[in-house]
């Protein structure tokens, strides 16, 4: 109802405006009814292939060690060689960059896997790829201080916002989960939700902790934090 207002709005605005005969008025209406919702339905093929509640896993990595000091040279190439790294594991992994974000606690990077395309073992390639990360970023950047959180589970996984800015988002109770046990995580470690642990178990050597309580979610959750990739996993590490 409100968008049949607006378009009547829109026809009424041409008809105080302009001389135009009845006729051509009631055509013009019609047209602009027709021109809205056509520009609010329209949806690209990405859209059309993406939009849907999909089985993915996150992974948010935090920085603290890193700052926004873009007056820094040294602290640019610093930024610059630690988003590369970033990426270039997220990709070997079948993932891709969700986010990279600078707040006053540092940075804060964020990785999808299986939200464009399903693989075999999403679960499998995040945890890979969060350990393949936790070791490069403290033997290549003597970094100490970083921690990561890795859920998996069912998200929206879409195309969202006006046709002059959208934006590919990951939305759902697991992306919550994943960023607050990147909060919880100890120093140089990670912490991997129930459901990475049971699907990696046998592939992954794990290390029990104590029970979390999670913001936003009820009861206790016990923590889970990879210690050793098993042998057959080595070459793919």
């Amino acid at each position: 109802a409100s968008l049949t207002a607006y378009s009547d709005e829109v026809t009424s605005t041409i008809s105080s405006r302009t001389s135009l005969p009845r006729y051509a008025l009631s055509y013009t209406s019609l047209l602009s009814h027709q021109r809205i919702f056509a520009q609010l339905n329209r949806r690209s093929k990405l859209e059309m292939t993406t939009d849907d509640i999909r089985t993915v896993s996150v992974m948010f990595v935090s920085l603290p060690d890193l700052e926004a000091d873009y007056n820094n040279v040294k602290n640019q190439k610093m930024l610059n060689d630690v988003f590369n790294c970033l990426i270039n594991v997220t990709y070997k992994y079948t993932g891709f960059c969700r986010d990279f974000l600078f707040e006053d606690k540092g940075c804060t990077f964020i990785a999808v896997f299986g939200a464009m395309k399903r693989g075999e073992s999403d679960e499998l390639a995040a945890t890979l790829a969060a350990i393949r990360i936790l070791n490069t970023l403290q033997e290549e950047y003597d970094m100490e201080t970083h921690r990561i959180g890795v859920s998996s589970g069912k998200v929206f996984c879409g195309i969202a916002g006006p046709t002059v800015r959208k934006d590919c988002i990951v939305m759902g109770s697991e992306v919550n989960m994943a960023a607050r046990l990147m909060g919880k995580a100890k120093a140089g470690t990670i912490l991997v939700s129930g459901k990475i642990y049971k699907t990696t178990k046998d592939r992954v050597e794990y290390e029990q902790g104590e029970s979390l309580k999670i913001k936003g979610f009820e009861g206790g959750f016990p923590s889970y934090s990879p210690s050793k990739i098993l042998s057959k996993n080595r070459r793919s590490l």
